[in-house]
C-alpha cells in the first residue's frame, strides 16, 4: 500500500513483532499490516498518516479502454 507521512513515525504491530519508520514527508510503500494495527489506525484519524491502496480495480484500466 501506499503511505504519506506528515511527519516522522515509528508503527509497531499489534503483536509487537514487526516495525515501520519512515520520515517526514515520505511518500512510498509500506507494509498492509500498517493501515490496519491500531497504533496505524490512530495515527490516519489524527491526520499524520495518509494510506492509499495501490490496487487498481478500474475496468478501464484493466483493458487498456479510454
Amino acid at each position: 500500500m501506499l503511505v504519506r507521512t506528515k511527519q516522522a513515525v515509528l508503527v509497531f504491530s499489534d503483536d509487537r513483532t514487526q516495525q515501520f519508520q519512515a520520515p517526514r514527508d515520505f511518500i512510498g510503500l509500506a507494509p498492509d499490516w500498517v493501515a490496519t494495527c491500531k497504533q496505524g489506525r490512530r495515527l490516519q484519524q489524527a491526520g499524520v498518516l495518509q494510506v492509499q491502496n495501490t490496487q487498481n480495480k478500474s475496468r478501464r484500466n484493466r483493458k487498456g479502454g479510454r
